[in-house]
């Protein structure tokens, strides 16, 4: 074949594939093209005879754009606030509302003692004729004396000897009170009387974690405490006397343990409780 009909050959070769490729690129894009309004930003809801339109804006409007900055302030002034209040809280507020709410307490309870007998806050044991010398023990003088209105008495000397009885009295029995979120545990003294004990689960000085819930709070073994001794303040007497109390866990809890209880306990191989 001579060099002349060789390059007629390729040319033709070369004409046949950019008419394949132009009819390849009308079909890919005809298909695409046949809803489209020719108006820019602007797409057909309907068929070919539909008449409606939906309007497509990407940039933003200046409502927007005034939503947006206003937003980005408020963000950096709450930042702003929380950077500032790095502080430690000394709640003043709630400092003022308990005195408050003690100041107007003592102010009626005064008036509406001055005004009625005795005989209208009677106790227990007025109430069932028990006379102080039928109320042997500790615990049966407390119970008593438990009125209508409050728990005991204002600077009544039971309430302190019930206290010490409980930090201090030994231990005979123990069990396991069902229920609840924590355990509890039921001590029996040798004298008879018994008393509820909730185990130690973090030191005074742990806080709470900031991302926590006040509701999700970790339960501290000082909280009754301290709402037995805030009651006593405020004037209310209306808490049960709450005390704390070292106890040796080999001596007075491991050794009277028993049942599921005694299951709980974990002794190390070097003979550790």
């Amino acid at each position: 074949m001579k060099l002349k009909e060789r390059l007629v050959m390729a040319a033709m070769g070369f004409s046949l594939a950019v008419v394949l490729l132009v009819l390849l690129d009308i079909n890919l894009v005809i298909p695409h093209t046949e809803h489209v309004n020719s108006q820019h930003g602007q797409v057909k809801m309907g068929g070919k005879d539909s008449e409606k339109h939906k309007s497509r804006i990407l940039q933003k409007t200046p409502n927007q754009s005034e939503e947006y900055k206003l937003s980005k302030s408020e963000e950096e002034k709450s930042n702003a606030d929380t950077a500032s209040k790095e502080s430690k809280d000394d709640f003043n507020d709630v400092v003022q509302i308990l005195m408050k709410i003690t100041q107007k307490h003592n102010r009626h309870w005064k008036a509406s003692k001055a005004g009625r007998p005795e005989e209208s806050n009677p106790t227990i044991g007025e109430v069932v004729s028990v006379s102080e010398a039928e109320m042997s023990s500790v615990w049966g003088r407390f119970q008593y004396s438990i009125s209508k209105e409050e728990m005991y008495s204002d600077k009544a000397p039971t309430i302190t000897e019930v206290v010490d009885t409980m930090r201090q009295l030994p231990i005979v029995g123990i069990s396991q009170k069902e229920g609840g979120t924590q355990l509890k545990l039921i001590i029996e003294f040798e004298d008879g009387g018994q008393a509820l004990f909730k185990p130690m689960r973090f030191p005074r000085t742990q806080e709470t974690l900031p991302n926590h819930f006040y509701f999700s709070d970790y339960e501290r073994h000082n909280a009754e405490v301290a709402a037995y001794h805030l009651d006593q303040l405020l004037g209310f007497r209306r808490a049960v006397p709450v005390t704390g109390r070292i106890l040796n866990i080999t001596r007075d809890i491991y050794s009277l343990a028993e049942g599921d209880l005694l299951k709980t306990f974990f002794i190390s191989p070097a003979g550790n409780l």
